[in-house]
């Protein structure tokens, strides 16, 4: 979805919050086992305009 939207991880990632876009690359890409909590699902959600409930569809 970020794609589609041309984000990079780093506009993103800062565009909710965070720092660097580590974070936010780890988060995608499940990396070490971390995943994006309610809050940052919610920002994200409204960033790239589409319902949450997306981000559980399979």
């Amino acid at each position: 979805m970020r794609l589609e939207k041309k984000m990079s991880q780093l506009e993103v990632s800062l565009l909710i919050g965070q720092k660097s876009s580590g974070f936010y690359s780890h988060m995608e890409n499940y990396k070490h086992k971390k995943h994006f909590n309610l809050t940052h699902l919610y920002k994200l959600s409204i960033l790239i305009e589409v319902e949450i409930e997306e981000f559980f569809k399979k």
